[in-house]
């Protein structure tokens, strides 16, 4: 009897189906990382697993990841896939939020609906929560997540965030974002000969995007503050767009807005090799969540500009202070935040080393309690 479960067993490890949802197939470089580490984890512990990614773009994701690829709003394919699948891993990223649109909250909230409609398994996978804004929103949330089997989440603020809405009856674990699963590939001096971009200078990595609570000024304000770190502190600037399409016109703007040379790396390169970029610089001042993750996995002393809570909820997870509202940038701010970093900077790099060391752990984490998941699915 016991050969024969265990022979069941094995069998169903072997032929795991898993659906991923998230912000996927849309050529943003954090979300995508998010999914090569996600499938990565999975095909750890399920070799043969058969993985389906809900995307934008289905054939280029299904040929870049080498998974099961369907167009995320078929609604026939969609549910196709649930119904075949073990596991609905939603994430990961900052989905279960209304500041982008209410839609996109819908969108998420419906999928993980139909999963539990077919009573399939339901993961959140390292996500960020909020911010919600909406009351409607705040009950459809509640009452969809306290029906999942598992939350794991990226930061303390998100636990926080549950707890405020009422999500209590789903096992909730503070882990860290999988990006710290990767490891650069030491490609950087490539791209620094590419781009010319000097070697014998300190680097400053921007990674800025449009947002509605920009200032109307804040092309000016940002080419001002790279003409100060190259005139004091002879810093080099290198904008790193995340969203190529969304991302490479406001850094054109920015480098066109100032007085000194900098350079924008345009090209589509691996996520090692962006981390490897990275890990050159002296420091980074970033919107985007994962410029700012990036560099605190390769030590890099880090500005946030907060556009989201979740650039906020990141520094404040690591124990780091130097982040600036967008709605309340300007040159004087930054230039004495940068001051601040500089005078500090050994010491900013030792406090990091010891915040950042059990990230990799807490990251692990996340693949660990999924299979724990399906492992009781399997007893």
């Amino acid at each position: 009897m016991m050969r024969k479960k265990s022979i069941k067993r094995l069998w169903r490890r072997s032929n795991m189906k898993f659906v991923i949802s998230g912000y996927y197939g849309f050529e943003n470089s954090g979300d995508d990382a998010l999914l090569l580490t996600i499938i990565r984890q999975i095909r750890n512990d399920y070799k043969n697993a058969q993985i389906t990614v809900l995307s934008k773009s289905p054939k280029k994701t299904a040929a870049d990841y080498g998974v099961v690829s369907v167009y995320r709003y078929n609604p026939i394919s969609v549910i196709f896939h649930i119904l075949k699948c073990n596991l609905l891993i939603s994430g990961g990223g900052t989905l279960i939020q209304d500041a982008t649109s209410t839609k996109s909250l819908i969108y998420y909230l419906a999928i993980i609906k139909i999963a539990r409609f077919f009573k399939k398994k339901v993961m959140l996978y390292a996500n960020g929560i909020g911010p919600l804004t909406s009351f409607k929103n705040i009950e459809k949330t509640k009452n969809v997540l306290n029906d999942v089997d598992l939350i794991t989440l990226r930061d303390k603020n998100s636990v926080y965030e549950l707890e405020q809405i009422g999500v209590t009856k789903p096992r909730i674990e503070l882990t860290a974002d999988p990006v710290f699963l990767l490891q650069e590939n030491g490609d950087a001096d490539k791209i620094l000969d590419i781009y010319k971009i000097p070697q014998d200078k300190k680097l400053m990595c921007i990674s800025v995007r449009e947002w509605r609570d920009n200032p109307s000024d804040f092309v000016k304000i940002i080419a001002e503050f790279c003409d100060y770190a190259k005139e004091k502190y002879d810093i080099y600037t290198v904008f790193l767009p995340m969203q190529t399409s969304v991302d490479y016109q406001i850094a054109l703007k920015i480098k066109n807005a100032m007085k000194n040379s900098a350079t924008i790396v345009s090209g589509k390169y691996s996520f090692e090799t962006i981390l490897s970029l990275i890990g050159k610089m002296y420091t980074c001042v970033g919107m985007r969540l994962h410029s700012i993750i990036y560099a605190a996995k390769m030590l890099v002393p880090a500005i946030g500009l907060v556009y989201d809570p979740k650039v906020k909820g990141f520094l404040e997870y690591i124990n780091e202070d130097r982040f600036i509202d967008v709605t309340e940038i300007n040159r004087e701010i930054l230039c004495k935040t940068l001051d601040g970093l500089c005078e500090n900077y050994d010491a900013i790099k030792s406090h990091m080393k010891y915040e950042i060391r059990d990230m990799r752990k807490k990251a692990e984490l996340n693949g660990e309690l999924m299979k724990n998941l399906l492992n009781g699915e399997e007893n």
